[in-house]
């Protein structure tokens, strides 16, 4: 097998049927046999998505967050799960019971605390918001409950709650309505950090005056200029939470070493005069912190 791997199934079955007729085997009808192809074709890699809805608020039903992928691969290609689950979206709008999808559900600790006084720091970036929106939903749904039973407001229920999310430009913002009502319904403090400098165009979303916008900054800024809040508020407090959604090699990563360096820089580690930046020590307050259950990680390699 001499020849480069195909990127594209398409580009599997042209480059089979040329080597076949540069080998000799001339096929007149152009024939790919299929035996060959199932040998060849790539295997399917699963999908992993987080689920984007609280159980309690409902039950029965699983939301996902996704962003349709398109790259440049000889031409402008979709990706193949992300074309798929807009095209059962599409349909579910005209009937419900013709689009479907089998999917496999894996129970993971990435939940809100069981504590609502519990201080609580969500971090992720773009459609990362995904397992956000549930615990904002759930967050409501619970606030609501309590508030009904014990006759009691928002501010004695909940405690110190931070969204930090970050986006490339405001057009790409998601779920502007559940952002707007964030702090009102849910306690939740949003902050948004967008790459570029200023609005490039003209914003189609009206956010609340709740809501803190930082243009020409990234999420490591932010986590920079509020490192002193950071700490007191989610890392020194033994009731405080932390939780990551990105990849596991880029920005997941990035945060939870920025989360380290602030802890070590301001003394919370039990290594006396340690290295903020060092790997081995960050990679150690990590392992420890997500041990102890006081962070949390959502992250995958795309």
């Amino acid at each position: 097998d001499n020849h480069s791997k195909p990127n594209t199934v398409l580009d599997l079955i042209s480059d089979t049927l040329k080597m076949e007729i540069d080998q000799g085997e001339h096929n007149v009808e152009g024939k790919l046999s299929i035996m060959h192809f199932m040998k060849e074709a790539p295997k399917i890699k699963p999908r992993q998505y987080s689920i984007a809805s609280s159980s309690l608020e409902s039950p029965g039903v699983i939301d996902i967050c996704f962003r349709n992928h398109s790259f440049f691969s000889g031409k402008m290609l979709n990706g193949f799960c992300t074309s798929y689950l807009r095209h059962i979206g599409e349909q579910s709008k005209v009937d419900s019971t013709a689009a479907c999808a089998n999917v496999a559900v894996r129970y993971a600790n990435f939940a809100p605390p069981a504590r609502l006084d519990s201080p609580l720091l969500m971090i992720a970036a773009g459609s990362g918001i995904a397992p956000f929106r549930a615990f904002l939903h759930e967050r409501k749904f619970l606030k609501y409950k309590h508030s009904v039973a014990h006759g009691i407001g928002v501010r004695e229920i909940l405690g110190d709650a931070v969204l930090l999310l970050g986006v490339r430009c405001l057009t790409e913002l998601p779920y502007v309505e559940l952002l707007n009502q964030a702090w009102e319904e849910a306690g939740v403090r949003v902050i948004i950090t967008v790459e570029e400098k200023g609005p490039s165009v003209q914003c189609p979303h009206t956010l609340s005056k709740d809501i803190q916008v930082h243009f020409g900054a990234s999420i490591l800024d932010w986590l920079d200029w509020h490192s002193a809040e950071v700490f007191a508020r989610f890392i020194q407090n033994e009731q405080g939470r932390m939780y990551m959604c990105g990849g596991a090699s880029g920005f997941g990563m990035a945060c939870t070493r920025k989360l380290a360096s602030i802890a070590l820089r301001r003394g919370s580690s039990e290594i006396i005069g340690s290295n903020a930046d060092n790997d081995i020590n960050q990679r150690e307050w990590i392992a420890r912190m997500i041990q102890q259950q006081l962070l949390f990680e959502d992250v995958a390699d795309t």
